[in-house]
């Protein structure tokens, strides 16, 4: 059931890939673009959520 499921997501992401390419486009660069986006996002939630989470050990430490 698994590899079905796999077999249909490639099979969409191939079709998007198509559709890219009709459009012109490059799918690995705009690939890679939405990731750098989402991941620099994630960076930034992590880097806060450490940030915060320093300034409560500081303040219980005391």
């Amino acid at each position: 059931m698994a590899s079905n499921k796999m077999r249909c997501n490639s099979q969409s992401i191939r079709e998007k890939e198509i559709e890219y390419a009709k459009k012109g486009k490059d799918t690995t660069i705009d690939s890679l673009n939405e990731a750098k986006e989402i991941l620099s996002e994630l960076n930034e939630e992590i880097k806060g959520s450490f940030r915060e989470s320093g300034e409560y050990i500081k303040e219980h430490k005391k």
